[in-house]
């Protein structure tokens, strides 16, 4: 998934979530008031209002839905800056100027290019069927080329891409 649906996606699932919040909390107080009917029904000589009300004049969780709200509501920004104003952090290929190579010097260096790390230069040997010294002149002319680079270890070299 890209970084810009990612970030409507959480934009998106915020805003569902505040709106199913809000419901919830409509629905809550919709009760809270028929309870209170219930309540002041019964008790026919007192005065009964919102204050007097056991429903809401107790020390109620009212609080945890607009914080709530507010937590989704910063989320969706979250997600609403990425998805549109966030440059997307791709990493561009190199691009490597194979002209002046032979088909051999290509077929060593598409090797070095499509494995994940570094390469030892005795694999690659293995892998095309070359001799040392046949090795050890195309890495010569795609290390001239600056398209590789050969470091020492131990008693072999590693051939990375420059």
């Amino acid at each position: 998934m890209h970084q810009k649906q990612f970030g409507l996606v959480i934009a998106v699932v915020s805003a569902v979530l505040i709106v199913m919040t809000l419901f919830f909390r409509a629905q809550l107080e919709q009760q809270q008031l028929q309870a209170c009917e219930q309540v002041c029904g019964q008790n026919i000589g007192d005065s009964c209002t919102i204050n007097t009300c056991p429903y809401h004049n107790a020390k109620n969780l009212a609080w945890i839905p607009i914080f709530s709200v507010i937590l989704m509501a910063g989320l969706g920004g979250i997600g609403l800056y990425i998805a549109l104003f966030r440059k997307n952090n791709v990493i561009e290929e190199k691009q490597y100027d194979l002209t002046g190579l032979d088909h051999e010097g290509k077929k060593v260096f598409m090797l070095v290019h499509n494995s994940p790390d570094e390469v030892y230069q005795n694999k690659l040997m293995e892998h095309v069927g070359f001799s040392k010294a046949k090795m050890t002149r195309i890495l010569d002319r795609l290390e001239k080329k600056g398209l590789v680079e050969r470091r020492r270890r131990g008693m072999t070299n590693i051939v990375v891409l420059k």
